[in-house]
């Protein structure tokens, strides 16, 4: 996690480097600053559908049920990639909706 923090220092908008350490983050428990690293990669990919569906995994994961929901939903009508609007579509299932 260490490396990618050195990364941001020298780049704060290496989006690849916000990806990887919000991964490590969720992994060692710390949801809500891996949010934070999702958050600002999504400030620079803003149009990003895998970043926001990671970031209603994150949301999830926080207990931010609607937000969670807002995301997923956006990625099922956006994305023109399958593989993602099911991910998305299972996630809403889970959480509840279909």
């Amino acid at each position: 996690m260490l490396d990618y923090s050195r990364v941001l220092e020298q780049d704060p908008q290496a989006v690849t480097a916000h990806i990887h350490r919000a991964e490590r983050l969720l992994a060692a428990g710390n949801p809500a600053q891996a949010l934070q690293d999702i958050n600002d990669a999504l400030k620079h990919e803003p149009r990003s559908l895998r970043l926001l569906y990671r970031r209603g995994l994150v949301l999830a994961e926080l207990r931010c049920i609607k937000d969670a929901h807002n995301d997923f939903r956006q990625v099922v009508k956006l994305s023109p990639e399958s593989d993602l609007r099911r991910k998305a579509e299972q996630r809403l299932r889970e959480l509840g909706e279909a």
